[in-house]
């Protein structure tokens, strides 16, 4: 579904207010800021500017002040800085995903964010409800990938992976939540961005195969853990196993208390790409 027909759908100025390539011409990569054990990611237009924030997260061994909180504060919106009606797009609400949007940040009072529905701590809906501006993504849009286009036709995918369910007794949110993926236009090569799913559970990524796609670069999930790694995770990311130049970026703290990343399923899935690290303190880059 393209973004223009689901704005029909939705039938809402919202939609417009958050579609993120928006007169940009076109897509440059993305950028991994290093936070602590958590995410935050941005996408990047051709001259470098963020144009989309996926995530605002962590937690442990984050380069933040502990105290006083202001000055944390401070020091995350300089170093992540929001400006009014930047889009903040939430893969879901695990507190290492939104944690550095505290109650004066500059994200919560100035961002618009898009977030899944799931279930989720009283922490997180507090959160949310403090947000100055923050929308779901809507029902009819749940398990439908959306795509955004550059004028370049660039694009950008946004796909919430499961129905929400409020009877649905103990959600895995890692596996409900938001994936996204960048593909250039003039090439054919992607970025996969799946926050805390794995690879082969995100159904638009079944369209990206080698020989019409090559791959760029990923962010791993979940930050590197082995959880939920497959066969199915393994022979996905294998297919682009010859490549040299892919990179994988790997969003933990250093230290962190789940032993993140597992370097070694990468490192047999795709044993000739870049595995790199935030936690050796400076952003990672992945660039078309």
């Amino acid at each position: 579904m393209t973004a223009s027909s689901a704005e029909k759908a939705i039938t809402s100025p919202d939609w417009v207010a958050l579609n993120p390539l928006a007169g940009v011409s076109g897509v440059g990569g993305v950028r991994v800021d290093y936070v602590g054990q958590g995410d935050a990611v941005s996408i990047l237009d051709q001259d470098g500017r963020t144009i989309l924030r996926i995530d605002y997260g962590g937690r442990e061994s984050r380069p933040f002040s502990v105290r006083p909180l202001a000055r944390r504060q401070a020091e995350i919106d300089m170093n992540l800085p929001v400006l009014k009606g930047d889009r903040i797009f939430l893969t879901h609400w695990d507190e290492d995903h939104w944690c550095s949007a505290g109650k004066t940040s500059q994200a919560g009072r100035k961002g618009r964010w898009l977030t899944p529905r799931q279930w989720t701590s009283p922490r997180a809906a507090m959160t949310a409800a403090r947000m100055n501006w923050v929308r779901c993504i809507p029902r009819h849009l749940e398990r439908t990938p959306i795509r955004f286009l550059a004028l370049n036709g660039d694009e950008l995918w946004v796909e919430k992976l499961q129905h929400f369910d409020a009877a649905t007794v103990g959600e895995d949110c890692n596996l409900t939540g938001v994936a996204f993926s960048l593909v250039q236009k003039a090439t054919g090569r992607v970025i996969l961005l799946p926050g805390d799913a794995p690879v082969h559970r995100v159904p638009h990524y079944a369209r990206y195969v080698a020989g019409t796609h090559d791959l760029l670069g990923l962010v791993a999930y979940h930050h590197g853990s082995h959880t939920h790694w497959a066969n199915k995770t393994h022979s996905y990311l294998n297919q682009w196993g010859a490549l040299y130049d892919v990179i994988v970026a790997f969003s933990c703290g250093d230290p962190n208390s789940f032993n993140h990343p597992d370097l070694s399923n990468y490192w047999t899935a795709l044993p000739r790409a870049q595995l790199i690290r935030t936690a050796q303190g400076a952003p990672v880059r992945i660039s078309f």
